[in-house]
């Protein structure tokens, strides 16, 4: 299994659009004070043959304090679990 840390994304929350972040993140240091129902963090994912290739690719996200929707190129994944 190839493992493969992604630590910089960038984050939406309210107004703010694109802030580059750094994994462990508070969102607040990121945002501030706006007021905001979603922050949205992003980040691009080059698949190479090999990762490809293989029968699954797992996710995994750890330290998650918040609900979470996982989605890639538009289409929700799953929420997180556990």
């Amino acid at each position: 299994m190839i493992k493969t840390e992604i630590k910089n994304f960038l984050i939406d929350a309210g107004e703010e659009r694109g802030i580059p972040v750094a994994l462990p993140v508070s969102v607040y240091q990121a945002v501030g004070e706006k007021n905001c129902d979603t922050v949205r963090l992003y980040t691009k994912i080059n698949a190479d043959e090999v990762m490809l290739g293989s029968e699954y690719i797992y996710l995994k996200i750890k330290d998650l304090r918040h609900s979470a929707t996982v989605s890639l190129n538009g289409h929700t994944l799953g929420l997180p679990t556990a």
